[in-house]
């Protein structure tokens, strides 16, 4: 696959897959477009406004902090770091057998932060980066952290849960 240096705009529906580590200028997506992230190695995912996103094939780590209001998909290959100092807020739905990984650092002060507002229950899988900040859940929804690599989930600021209803398995 050949790279490509130039905005990439992705109509509503369509999408958009990613398998070179080159990631292209993002531009207008829209509300019920894809983008993928697919490389077979590290990609860098640009802050954008996305519809859904798709991650797989290998770690994928957030350039910054960026609420998504459509469906996150982490396929089995795949792992989302949010990274340090980030922000990932989820009001869209969750899906996939992948993992989601905090940051790699113990320090409280550079720790990413979880947001899952969405309607919808979910399953989450924390990798082998497992330090949050903050980790807040906002609606009655379950949420299931699987499979934590063997580790212990690190909250260095608050586990915030938004209604009485919400369950944490």
């Amino acid at each position: 696959t050949n790279s490509f240096t130039g905005t990439v705009d992705v109509n509503n529906g369509g999408t958009l897959n990613l398998v070179n580590t080159s990631v292209p200028t993002l531009g207008t997506l829209g509300a019920t477009s894809t983008v993928i992230f697919a490389a077979s190695s590290s990609q860098t995912i640009p802050v954008a406004t996305y519809g859904n996103l798709t991650i797989d094939n290998a770690t994928h780590t957030l350039a910054g902090s960026f609420s998504l209001p459509g469906t996150l998909t982490i396929n089995a290959a795949g792992i989302l770091a949010i990274g340090d100092n980030n922000t990932l807020t989820l009001t869209g739905t969750l899906s996939g057998a992948g993992y989601i990984n905090g940051s790699s650092s113990p320090d409280p002060s550079t720790n990413a932060s979880f947001v899952y507002s969405s309607s919808s229950s979910g399953n989450i899988n924390i990798g082998n980066d497992f330090h949050f900040k903050t980790f807040t859940v906002t609606n009655a929804v379950t949420l299931t952290l699987n499979d934590l690599l063997g580790a212990q989930l690190q909250i260095n600021g608050a586990l915030n849960w938004g209604n009485t209803n919400s369950r944490l398995d």
